[in-house]
């Protein structure tokens, strides 16, 4: 007789926006298999854990740290644990969530020796999971793209603004150009306005806790307003300026 083999499936979680029903959604997953396992009297164990920005842990066998006057109890919630094991049979069900922009820390995984058991438990996870709002910000999905598009944004204005007043005031050499100085500040510039941005897109947000400490939304609030007040305008002014020298 061979030897069972044991397989294991994961699925990774990117680009999300996640609620505290959604925790309590994919908690019921886990608390069915606990269900059947203590029917069937098997040594079983199942853990849901909340960890908070001040270090700060809710741990129980139940979904209970996912209550919402829990989630709020202390600061900020900055990762979410949930597991099942059923000693067994050999069966394994994990889910670990960071809030923030890591790509690594974020994923659900399934180990069992029955491929039925797994392949089932796979798509109710994935369906599950599938249900969480989308984290809706285009850069996320296209980093490169987003880079050279932030960059080429920049760099018209830059040209406009520094290269013309240093080229009035500063010598330059044939090594270093008003042109490389500008596109040295265009690089320094478009990647801290890149990873401002992440923080306010994160790729795996977490949408509960005390409302005030969901800086985010204050984040890209304060952006909707830059990019209305000031970045519009002053785009608007020099395109009107380039129609009009072309004339």
């Amino acid at each position: 007789m061979k030897p069972p083999v044991t397989t294991t499936r994961v699925i990774t979680v990117s680009g999300v926006v996640l609620t505290s029903d959604d925790l309590r959604r994919i908690a019921k997953l886990l608390q069915k298999q606990s269900a059947l396992a203590e029917k069937s009297v098997h040594r079983a164990s199942t853990s849901y854990l909340v960890q908070f920005d001040d270090s700060t842990m809710l741990e129980s066998d139940s979904p209970e740290p996912f209550a919402d006057e829990l989630l709020t109890s202390t600061s900020r919630p900055v990762r979410i644990n949930m597991s099942f094991h059923n000693y067994s049979l050999h069966r394994h069900v994990s889910l670990s969530l960071s809030h923030g922009s890591s790509a690594h820390e974020n994923s659900a995984t399934i180990t069992a020796q029955e491929e039925a058991w797994l392949n089932d438990n796979f798509m109710a996870l994935k369906e599950a999971l599938g249900k969480v709002r989308p984290q809706k910000a285009w850069f996320i999905k296209h980093p490169f793209m987003s880079f050279a598009v932030l960059a080429t944004g920049m760099w018209v204005p830059l040209k406009h603004f520094v290269v013309g007043p240093l080229l009035r005031f500063v010598a330059f050499t044939d090594a270093v150009s008003p042109y490389l100085v500008t596109g040295f500040i265009v690089g320094v510039t478009s990647l801290w306005v890149y990873d401002w941005l992440k923080d306010a897109w994160p790729n795996v947000e977490f949408d509960f806790g005390a409302f005030h400490l969901r800086v985010e939304r204050s984040r890209r609030r304060r952006l909707y307003l830059v990019a209305t007040l000031i970045i519009l305008p002053v785009a608007i002014g020099l395109i009107v300026d380039a129609v009009k020298a072309a004339k």
